[in-house]
């Protein structure tokens, strides 16, 4: 290993998004090939991204794949949405509405 490549570390998203002048949403929609970028813009980002020798970290593509594929119904329901699920599917009719007074 040289002396100026103690220093150097991994190009990230951000450095490439710097360098192509987008943002690193655009970036990301680049790397996932959706079609919601300009030919013009998705040229530029993967210029930067052969320019900076980036390369997407598995660890964190399989970490953010499993997110996306996880469903809603698997993450445990905090207390607040847990009472407007129940309030969804009660069979009740509803209440009157709350009204404020106002001074």
């Amino acid at each position: 290993m040289s002396q100026d490549d103690k220093g150097a570390r991994a190009a990230n998203i951000f450095d490439v998004a710097r360098l192509a002048g987008v943002s690193h949403q655009t970036v990301s929609r680049v790397l996932n090939d959706l079609p919601n970028v300009r030919p013009a813009t998705r040229a530029r980002v993967e210029q930067a991204i052969a320019q900076l020798r980036y390369s997407p970290s598995p660890r964190l593509a399989r970490s953010s794949r499993g997110a996306r594929e996880r469903s809603d119904s698997s993450r445990p329901a905090s207390p607040t949405t847990a009472r407007a699920r129940s309030r969804c599917t009660s069979t009740s009719p509803p209440g009157p509405p709350a009204t404020t007074s106002r001074p």
